[in-house]
């Protein structure tokens, strides 16, 4: 009776091996054994969030994911994003990350007619309703109310140091981009909150990105009464204008951003000059859901991590960061061990290497990188 009862334990034994065999890995130790195309689009290569955003998935690529990325330049049109879309098709690309989309749901037709796998949009309802039953669609991680309570949040923390005169620059918000439109409500619900308590606040819009018109406003702007500046997107491009307006003592900036190698002594010395008070930033760490998730698409596995076999709308937590404490915590995390072993697990993500991936995996995925989390960490 033992030899068969050690029998039948050596039989499911090899059983659940075999069933982790069925991962092939490159002979690098990366996974897959074949190298997958994927597709990321931007609205600007420049812009300091898409290249925190960009240097995390090239590490990811060296380091676990036999993935090559095929990042896009500039995109202002829908004719360009779709051109796009079909360039990554034709180059053999798997899957679509949209870091930004212009065309709503015909990046999404586009991507599922040429069999791609799209992940992104998934906060814009509309088109989350309208192919969440596709099995192209993946949907994504979403920020939820982010974009709005993110910059919410970050104009709070200037109005609380007694900023009054204040610069926004919108990003995309007059063309309709959804994360640009909410970005502008949290910005001005928070200066309309203050403004019904009796403060006398303006503020002056800069709109689009950056270009040749939109500098010239930048300088007339700068050329104000001013004493703080909201970005809806990355503040590098204000810091060197601030300055040799000979403005920085008197503005503060505040804006969205991404915390990474390129950022983090930028940002220290910006809080240490007073020249910085708040940055609201989406953990990039979504974007590596994001490869993962193709990754399992690619192998016929997409359904595994639904839920009631609709597309992914689930909501990660936005950073909001107010003081040099948590920028320190943050910046542990995302340059230090907290990142290398976030970034290990999304294997699990994987159903030809762990046959137990599911939703719930996914859903524990994202509550690993929030802001609350971190901070617990010693």
């Amino acid at each position: 009776m033992k030899k068969a009862a050690c029998a039948i334990a050596l039989i499911a034994t090899v059983a659940g091996m075999s069933a982790f065999g069925q991962a092939k890995y490159a002979a690098d130790g990366r996974y897959p054994a074949k190298t997958i195309k994927i597709g990321v689009e931007t609205f600007d290569p420049s812009d300091g969030g898409y290249m925190g955003v960009q240097s995390y998935l090239k590490s990811l690529s060296k380091g676990i994911f036999n993935v090559e990325f095929i990042f896009s330049e500039r995109i202002d049109s829908a004719e360009q994003e779709l051109q796009f879309i079909e360039n990554c098709a034709a180059a053999g690309a798997k899957g679509i990350i949209a870091y930004y989309n212009v065309s709503k749901g015909q990046a999404v037709a586009k991507a599922a007619e040429l069999k791609m796998f799209y992940w992104g949009t998934a906060e814009e309802k509309d088109i989350y309703d309208q192919y969440k039953a596709n099995p192209y669609f993946l949907g994504s991680v979403i920020l939820g109310n982010g974009d709005h309570d993110g910059m919410y949040g970050v104009t709070k923390a200037l109005l609380a140091e007694g900023k009054t005169k204040f610069v926004y620059a919108n990003g995309g918000a007059d063309f309709g981009i959804t994360m640009f439109v909410n970005r502008r409500l949290g910005f001005q619900d928070a200066i309309n909150e203050a403004k019904a308590k009796g403060a006398r606040i303006t503020a002056t819009e800069v709109p689009g990105f950056p270009n040749e018109a939109w500098f010239a406003a930048q300088g007339a702007a700068l050329a104000g009464d001013i004493d703080a500046v909201v970005s809806s997107f990355g503040p590098e491009v204000w810091i060197q204008p601030i300055t040799a307006a000979g403005k920085a003592r008197a503005v503060t900036i505040g804006s969205f951003g991404a915390i990474g190698p390129s950022t983090v002594d930028l940002f220290k010395g910006m809080y240490a000059s007073g020249l910085f008070s708040a940055i609201a930033t989406e953990p990039t760490e979504r974007f590596g859901i994001a490869v993962a998730m193709i990754v399992n698409a690619a192998e016929g596995n997409a359904a595994a991590l639904k839920k009631n076999g609709e597309a992914t709308r689930e909501a990660e937590s936005l950073w909001v960061i107010t003081n040099p404490q948590d920028l320190a915590k943050i910046v542990d995390f995302e340059l230090g061990a907290g990142r290398t072993a976030y970034s290990k697990d999304l294997t699990k993500l994987v159903k030809s290497i762990d046959p137990s991936a599911g939703n719930a995996t996914l859903l524990d995925l994202i509550k690993g990188f929030s802001l609350e989390t971190i901070r617990a960490k010693k």
